[in-house]
């Protein structure tokens, strides 16, 4: 659970570090092409890895359907992170800027969903292998 806090603090940290500091940023930032959208993929899909990992065992029910918690989680602040900008005056709300924070989500946290479920198969297996 630490972890989890951690990783959800430097997220947190970090987009409020953006919001003041975007504007000096923008300059060396805007000479990269797709930077926006390939950032917002990459830096939230990061983000739901990192927060998967941190908490493997946390499941969110999703009707039957069992999901990592972390997923969830993360959609939830981000979806969050980037409606916060309505109210921020040198910042806009972008409903693409949003689609790519989804689209890294599912990329990435799909890859450590696949992570999780793997090393979870291989726990019991190892156990078996020590007692015998």
């Amino acid at each position: 659970m630490r972890a989890l806090l951690t990783w959800i603090a430097i997220f947190v940290a970090a987009n409020i570090a953006l919001a003041f500091y975007a504007p000096a940023l923008t300059g060396f930032v805007n000479q990269i092409p797709g930077r926006d959208k390939t950032a917002h993929f990459v830096v939230m899909g990061l983000f739901v890895a990192l927060v998967t990992l941190s908490i493997p065992d946390r499941r969110a029910r999703i009707g039957s359907f069992g999901i990592p918690a972390g997923i969830p989680l993360v959609l939830v602040l981000v979806t969050l992170e980037e409606l916060s900008q309505i109210w921020l005056a040198h910042r806009r709300f972008a409903l693409d800027d949003l689609i790519s924070s989804y689209a890294g989500v599912a990329a990435f946290g799909a890859l450590a969903w696949l992570a999780v479920s793997r090393r979870g198969r291989a726990a019991p297996a190892a156990a078996h292998r020590d007692r015998t």
